[in-house]
């Protein structure tokens, strides 16, 4: 089996075990969904603009607030029964060709269908109301949104986004009943950007569709990303509840956030997760200041190893009670064990891209291009530090296509850490910037400046214009 067959196998055989779609990056970075069953001391849906907030640092090395703030409309707030609607747009996205342009043409039955509902009662309704929240309601960026073409945080304060851009429901009826239900969207044009740059994270369909506790699809979508490259992840339930944006009085006690919790986690354990593995354990421990309970997740990691070759009996062999003189070298069959290895090589090689957050075909494509450096930064994941890596799997791709260096030891990284820093006090280019090893340039593509990392080379730094 040849190269090329081999990576189509290995992506059709992973699309059938898994049901994968992948949604654009910042949406599922910012959980901007209420739980769908929230509700007031009248019983009515929490009608409240959901704001979420976190510290980050921009490229100039100044630290920000980046904050999200998804507004409510006369449809209502947005829910987890929209960022579900909103994963079934993606898939039919994908379906019809991904194009970045034109609409994309829906049936009201086939959303439903991939959102595992039955028409009747209810459903249809509802489900135009998700469509119309996903329209209409107003989301507003500070900092938050990353374009993945420009590197630059986007702000709309003023100016403020909604999920699809476009939105058309047609009803079709007889006799007075409807029968049919069509229509087309439209992704916002940023979002659509970071979808044609692949600036996407892999979700599981099925499985947040699997979900029944809204609480728990919440903490899923957390987890998932923060299980990517870690087998164990540890938080507050104070701070798990802030970044999944559950900040009510409800939940102001450790008491009250146990009680959701034990509710929760129990439906959480098994679950499969993006990266690869499933969630083998999520339970609470007390804090070492008994004033709350940390959440513990574990990552199952365990892999199925490749089956063995069969020995299959060949005719040059002769009989398996009597074996003969050996048989002469077969070139024909010796370059077919090769090509074998190497496919396996390859195979495997791809299945470590899609554990870390890989697309199948990216990964294909990164394995049979870059196998070496695939191996190197790959074996280089766990001494590595991304506490200030937003997107890894992005960062992961640079390093494999442009060969970043590996992670020094201890005593390099003290050695190395010196002679950059003599580096930077006696470059001519960086030495002024106030941020070592950085400096300002301005060009056709970033007429206000942007900052970028300093090579002390002068023959190449020469061709940049400073922007100080």
């Amino acid at each position: 089996m040849n190269q090329a067959r081999k990576l189509t196998v290995i992506k059709n055989d992973l699309e059938e075990r898994l049901t994968i779609i992948r949604p654009e990056l910042n949406l599922e970075q910012w959980l901007l969904w209420q739980p769908a069953n929230a509700r007031d001391k009248e019983g009515k849906p929490v009608l409240q603009a959901k704001v979420l907030e976190k510290e980050i640092d921009l490229p100039n090395g100044q630290r920000v607030i980046a904050r999200v703030t998804a507004d409510f409309s006369s449809f209502g707030a947005l829910t987890t029964e929209d960022q579900k609607t909103l994963y079934a747009l993606v898939k039919t996205w994908e379906e019809k060709g991904e194009d970045f342009f034109k609409p994309t043409y829906f049936s009201v039955t086939q959303l439903l269908q991939t959102l595992k509902r039955k028409r009747g009662g209810n459903s249809v309704p509802a489900l135009i109301k998700s469509l119309r929240r996903l329209r209409s309601n107003h989301v507003h960026l500070e900092h938050s949104f990353l374009d993945a073409e420009s590197g630059e945080r986007v702000t709309t304060i003023e100016d403020p986004i909604t999920i699809l851009s476009e939105l058309k429901v047609v009803s079709r009826g007889k006799n007075g009943k409807p029968v049919r239900d069509e229509g087309y969207f439209k992704f916002h044009p940023l979002i659509l950007k970071n979808l044609a740059a692949n600036f996407r994270k892999p979700v599981l369909i099925d499985v947040v569709l699997s979900l029944k506790n809204d609480v728990a699809q919440l903490i899923y979508s957390y987890v998932d990303r923060q299980l990517t490259f870690n087998t164990k992840h540890k938080i507050r339930s104070e701070n798990l509840f802030q970044e999944i944006g559950l900040e009510r009085k409800a939940y102001k006690y450790a008491s009250q956030r146990k009680q959701t919790l034990d509710r929760t986690l129990s439906e959480l354990t098994g679950k499969r997760l993006s990266s690869g593995g499933t969630i083998k354990r999520a339970v609470l421990e007390l804090t070492k200041d008994k004033k709350d309970f940390n959440v513990v997740f574990e990552k199952s990691t365990r892999l199925q190893a490749p089956p063995s070759a069969k020995k299959e009996k060949r005719p040059e062999d002769g009989p398996s009670q009597k074996p003969g003189p050996a048989a002469p070298p077969n070139p024909l069959r010796a370059d077919a064990d090769r090509a074998g290895a190497e496919d396996t090589l390859i195979a495997r090689r791809v299945e470590r891209l899609v554990e870390v957050g890989f697309v199948e075909n990216a990964a294909a494509h990164l394995a049979s291009k870059y196998p070496d450096e695939c191996d190197r930064q790959l074996d280089a994941l766990p001494s590595r530090n991304f506490s200030k890596v937003n997107d890894r799997v992005a960062w992961l791709r640079c390093a494999i296509e442009q060969g970043y260096a590996l992670p020094a030891s201890p005593e390099q990284g003290s050695a190395a850490k010196h002679e950059n820093a003599q580096k930077a006090a006696d470059c001519p280019f960086c030495n002024y910037s106030g941020t070592p090893g950085m400096r300002r340039i301005i060009n056709e593509k970033y007429p206000r400046g942007a900052w970028k990392e300093c090579s002390h080379d002068p023959e190449a730094e020469s061709n940049f214009t400073s922007a100080d």
